[in-house]
């Protein structure tokens, strides 16, 4: 065993956490300290093994003819940065969602609120109540706007989106604005940290 460099096994696992940090970035905003956390407690000590398990089995020769799953990890790990690095995780779920989440932000400004006790799927996307927008401190509301929140397994963050047409959501104290496309804008506020 000792005489081969790791196999599939590893690079099934390599590639579940590479899935799981794209998963992370397909929200509004990133979780950033999970997806950091992740690799540092298992990216690096996991191709540490990798390393040391190639360098043995190239020390015993091992190595040849197994170059395609010598080179996985390498090439799962320059997809998974290139796609990040391009933000292609949010992009493709919210362009699968937009259809769904505009449906619900009509429901919201037609209601002018929904409880945020009641969860439903919109596209890809679990959303949870939502109100209409309130401009800045000030409270002013936005007429035709709405926010809601988005919730995700096993990780709990204070984010959703906004619509806001024909007004720009300003950021105030814990209230971060990310705009994604015409008048959608990802939305994060104080989640308890």
């Amino acid at each position: 065993m000792i005489a081969k460099p790791p196999g599939w096994p590893f690079v099934i696992v390599w590639s579940a956490i590479a899935l799981v940090i794209m998963y992370w970035a397909s929200v509004p905003h990133w979780y950033g300290a999970e997806m950091f956390l992740t690799v540092v407690l298992v990216g690096f000590p996991l191709m540490g093994y990798w390393a040391l398990r190639y360098a043995l089995a190239a020390d015993r020769g091992g190595v040849a003819g197994r170059v395609g799953r010598c080179l996985a990890p390498w090439f799962i790990t320059a997809t998974t940065v290139v796609a990040l690095v391009n933000d292609v995780p949010f992009t493709l779920r919210f362009a699968v969602s937009a259809q769904a989440l505009g449906a619900y932000a009509g429901k919201i400004v037609e209601r002018g609120q929904i409880d945020y006790s009641s969860c439903e799927w919109a596209g890809l996307y679990r959303v949870c109540g939502g109100d209409v927008e309130r401009g800045n401190l000030d409270g002013v509301l936005i007429p035709g706007s709405a926010g809601f929140s988005t919730t995700e397994w096993a990780v709990y963050s204070n984010t959703g989106f906004t619509w806001h047409p024909g007004a720009v959501p300003q950021d105030f104290g814990d209230d971060v604005y990310r705009h994604v496309v015409s008048h959608w804008y990802g939305h994060r506020g104080w989640d308890g940290w």
